[in-house]
């Protein structure tokens, strides 16, 4: 596995989607900007719409522009945001070739560790932003706080997959770790810059309900897993079944956290 697929948002809410739905909400409570109803604001990478419908839900902006790379996930968004009030645009999230700010907010949720350059996003997220604007985004936490996603790394470093050194999202994504995300924003110009986490508690079904997003090939660890031969895929999937719960048939819980980033547009 060399790259990412991002071809299929069903399945990608079965994987994480179905969490960022959830943590968008807390992001937003720790962002402080509920019931601002700021006057516009763009949701960079919005994927299926999570984070922007929390961005609706909680009152947040008169008007929202939907951000993102992906045209199969930009679709699922329009299917699932029905608004007068929302437009959605195809796009770099690291040279929008927007108007410069444009927007009272900008934020983005589990997007700006994808792009070939986050330093450009981030920059490009201030620029957007008019003076004062809210900046914000949230990346999951690889190295330690996202357990469903750290637990099957560890499980395919335990069972010595072939690349896990060099693929683990943790070594992938350094920007996914607080100091280095902190660095990130001060350097793109964001002021009063803060990192902090961002938690919610990820719920399963049984085993099957949190291992069979991992053969969907949509994101780096299911990419990762697809990729595996059978039988090394087997030894990390009973290995990771051992882990996370006693008992294959019942219902578990994993902590799961975010780093959530903000800071105002000069």
């Amino acid at each position: 596995m060399t790259n990412d697929f991002w071809s299929d948002g069903e399945l990608y809410e079965r994987y994480t989607g179905r969490w960022s739905r959830l943590i968008a909400n807390e992001f937003i409570a720790w962002l402080g900007i509920e019931g601002s109803r700021l006057e516009n604001c763009i949701d960079m990478g919005c994927g299926t719409g999570a984070l922007s419908e929390a961005l609706l839900a909680n009152a947040v902006c008169e008007s929202l522009t939907c951000f993102d790379l992906s045209p199969a996930y930009l679709s699922l968004a329009k299917k699932r945001i029905q608004s007068k009030e929302v437009e959605f645009l195809l796009g770099d999230g690291q040279n929008t070739l927007l108007p410069s700010g444009k927007y009272c907010g900008v934020v983005s949720g589990l997007a700006v560790n994808f792009v070939e350059s986050p330093e450009k996003m981030l920059s490009e997220m201030r620029r957007l932003g008019r003076s004062g604007a809210t900046l914000g985004l949230y990346i999951w936490d690889f190295a330690d706080g996202m357990k469903p996603i750290r637990m099957f790394w560890d499980a395919a470093h335990e069972c010595r997959a072939p690349d896990v050194e060099e693929l683990d999202s943790a070594n992938l994504f350094p920007i996914c770790q607080r100091e280095n995300l902190l660095e990130s924003i001060s350097e793109a110009g964001w002021l009063e810059p803060e990192v902090a986490p961002v938690e919610i508690d990820a719920r399963f079904e049984n085993f099957d309900d949190y291992w069979t997003p991992f053969l969907s090939g949509q994101g780096t660890a299911p990419a990762f897993a697809v990729g595996l031969g059978e039988e090394v895929r087997e030894k990390v999937r009973q290995t990771l079944c051992a882990m996370v719960t006693h008992d294959s048939n019942e219902p578990f819980v994993l902590r799961t956290s975010a780093w959530g980033a903000k800071g105002i547009a000069p």
